[in-house]
């Protein structure tokens, strides 16, 4: 990982646009010590996308997962405007609305939180494919997951090569959780080909098996 860079990241980055592209849908296979244990979709909309993370029927017999989001973008402020978020965890459900103001977010039955720029994971995702460039700049995205506001750090991206084929890879972090790194196209749509978490609990890697855009 890039520590130097990751150590200078302290403004936000540099984005123009949500580079989420209406119409798009992505499906992921996700994977843990070699093995699939879920499966992860998106899709975008006009203003809206949403995703869907659900452990398969082997990996439902240790722990059982299902993750929704739904989030409105805000496109002219590069932002969301609301989310509606919910986990069920071996049979336990939680859920989560907020709503985004320039000065912070509002979770549902809580007191506004004053702290600006804050994403979903989807609003997230359409900023890191717009900014990512050779020359980017290292930089931070607060984002909020599960009710929980998290920093992520990236450093500057790397050209690299990914079965054989170049790609944008950007290390970053998430102090108190672990490591991100994200291999993002060289084509226009900075496609998401590849997303690895590392954690002390273990490594958790998200291969694109399918990929479709509006005609």
């Amino acid at each position: 990982m890039a520590l130097g860079s990751l150590l200078s990241a302290t403004a936000p980055i540099a984005a123009s646009e949500l580079r989420l592209i209406p119409g798009e849908r992505m499906i992921w296979d996700v994977q843990a010590k070699g093995f699939s244990v879920a499966r992860a979709e998106l899709v975008v909309g006009d203003e809206q996308v949403t995703s869907r993370v659900e452990t398969g029927a082997l990996a439902s017999t240790i722990t059982s997962l299902r993750h929704e989001l739904a989030t409105t973008l805000d496109r002219a402020h590069l932002r969301s405007r609301t989310e509606h978020e919910m986990l069920v965890l071996d049979g336990k459900t939680t859920v989560i609305d907020a709503v985004f103001q320039d000065q912070g977010f509002l979770i549902a039955g809580q007191p506004l939180v004053t702290t600006a720029g804050v994403q979903t994971l989807h609003s997230a995702l359409g900023l890191l494919r717009d900014w990512v460039a050779p020359d980017a700049h290292a930089g931070l995205l607060p984002i909020l997951v599960g009710g929980q506001l998290y920093r992520l750090e990236v450093a500057q991206p790397t050209l690299t090569e990914l079965s054989g084929t170049s790609m944008y890879r950007i290390d970053g972090r998430i102090p108190g959780l672990g490591a991100v790194t994200l291999w993002l196209a060289t084509t226009e749509d900075h496609t998401p080909v590849r997303i690895e978490l590392a954690t002390t609990d273990g490594k958790l890697t998200a291969e694109l098996i399918e990929r479709t855009a509006a005609p």
